[in-house]
């Protein structure tokens, strides 16, 4: 793996790393809100490091789609959150 994989992998660990920790403090009630708002941000950052892991061949096509679709669920997961915290 080259410099520029290690930077994705790491970059991508982190985005998911702070996906995790959004999610988690938002289930316990602290900044709802805003922390299903950076759990979007982190999400966004993780589609983008998947198709860079991709792109780098450090993943291939099966996992990419993996990745994806669980990206996918968890985005509506998230967007139907916040639609329900913006009518509150």
């Amino acid at each position: 793996m080259t410099y520029h994989g290690e930077l994705v992998a790491q970059k991508l660990g982190q985005s998911s790393a702070a996906l995790l920790e959004a999610i988690t403090l938002a289930l316990k009630g602290f900044d709802r809100q805003e922390n299903v708002v950076e759990a979007d941000r982190a999400l966004a950052l993780v589609r983008l490091y998947l198709r860079l892991a991709l792109e780098k061949q450090m993943i291939d096509d099966r996992q990419y789609a993996y990745g994806c679709r669980q990206c996918d669920s968890l985005g509506r997961q998230l967007g139907g959150w916040l639609k329900s915290l913006q009518a509150v």
